[in-house]
């Protein structure tokens, strides 16, 4: 059994990232992607609060932030 996960592991990192993103619910795929955003573009590390803030903010809103759409505990 461990030789057969060995063997469908991802070889590289893009296959690796492709596996998680294809993972996600289609429900989930836009804080998900939300969430990457403000990962990679961060200048510093974000907490797990800032992280569950991250989906209730969208600039094209006025305001920007909701906080009804904080994510909580499912």
């Amino acid at each position: 059994m461990l030789r057969k996960s060995l063997a469908t592991w991802p070889q590289t990192l893009d296959q690796t990232y492709d596996r998680i993103l294809t993972a996600i619910s289609e429900e989930d795929s836009e804080y998900a992607m939300r969430i990457l955003q403000w990962l990679t573009f961060s200048a510093r590390l974000l907490s797990a609060e800032e992280i569950a803030e991250v989906v209730a903010i969208d600039v094209a809103r006025d305001p920007a932030f909701d906080p009804n759409k904080v994510l909580g505990d499912r």
